[in-house]
Parts: C-alpha cells; structure tokens; sequence
C-alpha cells in the first residue's frame, strides 16, 4: 500500500487499477511452532490497498509507461558488455538486428536477482548465491481460501510466502536452509 504514490508517479496507478489485481489489505504470519499474528496492512487512502499480481503485469505497464515517455525499449536483445564512460554507459548487445552498441546516461539494471548486469560489473553477487539458504518459487492452483493476504509461514530451517495473484492462482515461495536438503 505504501508504493501507491510511486506508482502515481511513474504514471501507472490506474492501469494497474484497471487490470483487476487482487486487492491485498491483511498480512498473516506463522511462526515454525505454530503460533500466529495477523492484521490489516496499513492504508494510506480508501483506495490503496496492497496488490497480488503477475510480475509479468506490472512489467508490461512500466515498459509500456516509459515507451510513452521517450525511453528508447529494446527487447530481445542480450547484453555481451557493459562499460562505465565518462559520462554514461557504454552497453553491448546482441538482438535481431546483430551486434549493436548503445550509450546511456543512465543504467537500470532491472534484471533480476541473478543479475547478468551485477556479474559484467563484478559487483559482489556471488555471495548473495553461495549462502546457506536455496530459494524456489512456483505458482500453484487455488482450491480455497487466501482471500485478501499476503502470508508468511516460518518452519525449521526455512519461510514460505503464500500470495494470491489472480482468481484461480497462488504465487508460492520459500527459502530453506541448504543444509535442510536431503537427495
């Protein structure tokens, strides 16, 4: 509920609105010994609730926001090279067209958490990876409940996140400690 001002900013509040996210306004938690607290997530107007939905949604809006806006969008190209200019980025790529070069002012590296741009940076990534904990994420379909929350459940060595993205299905992510892992 807090970004709703962000996202008036960057221009897609109600294309958002309009694509009929999944109005999340409680978050529930469970700790591994099964006791729990739930409550509303806070408001900051009548309208802004928290929202489930697809990545790929918002994704579509923002790049489509900032097509609007000016910014030059190429997709389907692999960046091969990335260099710091004197007053910008140098950024190689790979597309349909062949082997280009573009230059920026800025770099947004809106990659990801395995970020191909941090690693061409050298930028310390590996020990975010190499950590004690694996992470998954699945979508599964939704039978029943998880209404209006977002929800946390601790269990030894490990969380899940449960979150409604749509009627019919539930995003599902969790993390457990590598050493939980069994072949």
């Amino acid at each position: 509920p807090i970004n709703w001002p962000v996202l008036d900013d960057l221009g897609v509040a109600d294309a958002l609105r309009e694509c009929q996210p999944v109005k999340i306004s409680r978050f529930a938690i469970s700790t591994a010994d099964g006791r729990t607290a739930a409550g509303p997530l806070p408001v900051q107007r009548a309208l802004h609730s928290g929202l489930g939905l697809r990545r790929s949604v918002l994704d579509n809006l923002l790049v489509n926001r900032a097509r609007r806006a000016g910014v030059a969008v190429e997709e389907g190209c692999s960046v091969t090279a990335i260099s710091r200019e004197k007053i910008g980025w140098s950024i190689n790529c790979r597309g349909p067209a062949g082997n280009q070069t573009r230059y920026a002012r800025v770099l947004v590296a809106a990659d990801g958490r395995n970020s191909r741009t941090a690693r061409q940076l050298g930028l310390d990534i590996a020990q975010a990876r190499s950590g004690g904990s694996v992470g998954f994420q699945m979508q599964l379909s939704l039978t029943s409940g998880l209404r209006d929350s977002v929800e946390i459940h601790q269990f030894s060595g490990g969380y899940a996140g449960v979150l409604r993205l749509d009627r019919e299905t539930v995003n599902l992510a969790f993390t457990i400690k590598r050493s939980c892992l069994h072949d």
